[in-house]
């Protein structure tokens, strides 16, 4: 199959710039980017009944990411006593995977789907301390192999409010964070002494965040939790995203003096489009996206769906981008940043050969507009 006549926006940097091919062209054979350049090197010998598609000068554009939602565990209609996100009855769980309690066939995958959305990482709710393993799913697939990117990208870690609130055994954060040292300690004996005669699932769930494998994604809000995290990293060696960061603007003080200190985080902000329903997010402001592209931190932008259903995630860059903020930079934060973050840009998150076949086409810029795409490709296949 090819995509003609398009204005390809491969959302790779070149000079400080992301790269756009204007008339271009790509080529799509097993699921992947075979090929891709200016219309003038487009070659093609249709003896082979090639599909074309012909873009007529249109906005291409790599299939969207949400970086954080939990997408088939919380399901249309249900309440929250029926929801798959959070074991409750356990704070330490390590070992728990989100695509064992996924229901891919819940409407919000194709809503998602329609609106540019092709990968979701899906988290564990933020009940337990420790909550499980995230993934990365693609919203479209004939079978699991074509679904899952990635069983586990990452361990989710919880602090502040909701911990706190679900647990009858800490009341405080250092409680929380006490608990967690706890538990990379034991688990780090566990791993040097190879205590294979008393296995442990959980203990074992650690390994590749200790080899520096996976990420730990941190839910947090405030500046104590925040730091806490950041802290916790430091101690053990391990690498850090966070999930939310609403008070991050308050600690732009430490950049002054350790230009290090924040430029080398990853940050999932999100959902831009939500109200103040607890007291974490007292001070929550949008306005403080800029901050995070003043300060050249690496960030992306997710919905946490349901808190705002994963196919408005462009209606939040959009009202973001009427803030200032420039739409490439947002389209960056939705496509190579989260693949970046999340660590599945060997795949996806923009135009390459050799990457998954996940392609948008826009009549507009999406950002500056909210739109839906008109055509939606995943894995080399036409779904819309």
């Amino acid at each position: 199959m090819y995509i003609i006549n398009a204005r390809i926006h491969t959302m790779i940097k070149k000079n400080d710039n992301f790269l756009v091919i204007n008339p271009g062209f790509i080529r799509i054979k097993n699921k992947k980017i075979i090929e891709i350049g200016h219309m003038s090197n487009l070659n093609i010998n249709n003896n082979n009944n090639y599909k074309i598609i012909n873009a007529q000068n249109q906005e291409v554009y790599p299939g969207f990411i949400d970086s954080h939602t939990h997408l088939g565990l919380y399901n249309n209609g249900e309440n929250y006593d029926f929801n798959d996100a959070n074991e409750i009855n356990f704070k330490i769980c390590p070992h728990l995977r989100v695509l064992d309690g996924i229901n891919f066939f819940d409407i919000s995958f194709t809503e998602a789907l329609k609106s540019g959305i092709t990968t979701v990482i899906i988290s564990p709710g933020s009940a337990s301390i420790i909550g499980g393993q995230l993934a990365a799913i693609k919203t479209f697939g004939r079978s699991l192999q074509e679904i899952v990117i990635n069983s586990n990208i990452g361990i989710k870690f919880s602090l502040g409010e909701n911990p706190r609130k679900n647990s009858n055994s800490f009341v405080t954060r250092m409680g929380i964070i006490a608990k967690i040292r706890e538990i990379l300690y034991k688990s780090k004996n566990y791993i040097k002494n190879n205590n294979t005669q008393n296995f442990s699932l959980k203990y074992e769930s650690f390994i590749p965040l200790f080899e520096n494998k996976i990420p730990a994604y941190f839910h947090v809000h405030n500046t104590t939790d925040i730091l806490a995290a950041i802290n916790l990293s430091h101690e053990f060696n391990i690498k850090l995203n966070l999930i939310h960061a609403t008070e991050i603007n308050k600690l732009h003080i430490f950049s002054k003096n350790n230009n290090n200190f924040l430029s080398n985080l990853n940050i999932i902000i999100g959902p831009i489009i939500t109200d103040r329903s607890k007291y974490e997010l007292k001070n929550f402001d949008i306005n403080h996206v800029k901050l995070l592209k003043n300060l050249k931190i690496n960030f992306g932008i997710s919905t946490d769906h349901p808190e705002l259903p994963s196919q408005y995630l462009t209606l939040g860059a959009h009202v973001l981008n009427s803030l200032g903020i420039s739409s490439d930079d947002l389209i960056a934060a939705i496509t190579i940043n989260n693949a970046k973050i999340c660590g599945i840009d060997k795949f996806v998150g923009s135009l390459e050969i050799n990457k998954h076949a996940d392609i948008l086409i826009f009549d507009k810029n999406p950002v500056r507009q909210f739109i839906y795409p008109k055509v939606v490709i995943i894995n080399g296949e036409v779904i819309k």
